[in-house]
């Protein structure tokens, strides 16, 4: 999930993971194991003042996952977007990844996150990174 600042500003979360044929955000909102809950537009068509994004998985696939975050539309810039990565399952409740990113021009697309993930959601010591793949142009 991703967190933003109130107000119009829309910032889309996109999902790469085992399984998928193309990213999981705003223009394909559902894949093999990930869909994206809602597309928040910022206060377009949106009666709370909140401004954040969610995708779930039906399972934990075992592979390489990627997310990223992209400023689609940011009338003020620099944008601070808090991103948590969690593991709700069998009665397991815990994060796995927390991170603070910012975006800091509109149409800027970043990779918060890239990493292994085990079958049992643990993430696969050293794998951890944020090198940029990017998703939002490249699969449009």
């Amino acid at each position: 999930s991703i967190v933003w600042p109130e107000g119009s500003t829309d910032i889309d979360l996109w999902i790469y993971g085992p399984g998928e044929k193309r990213p999981i955000g705003y223009s394909n909102k559902s894949g093999a194991n990930w869909s994206l809950l809602r597309d928040d537009l910022g206060t377009a068509l949106d009666s709370m003042p909140a401004n954040f994004e969610t995708s779930y998985s039906r399972a934990v696939e075992p592979g390489h996952y990627v997310i990223n975050v992209v400023c689609y539309t940011c009338p003020t810039v620099p944008v601070k977007v808090v991103f948590e990565l969690r593991l709700v399952s069998g009665g397991n409740n815990h994060s796995i990844v927390t991170a603070t990113v910012v975006l800091a021009q509109n149409h800027q697309e970043i990779t918060v996150v890239a990493l292994d993930l085990k079958k049992d959601g643990t993430v696969v010591r050293g794998s951890q990174n944020n090198v940029f793949f990017p998703m939002f142009r490249a699969w449009q």
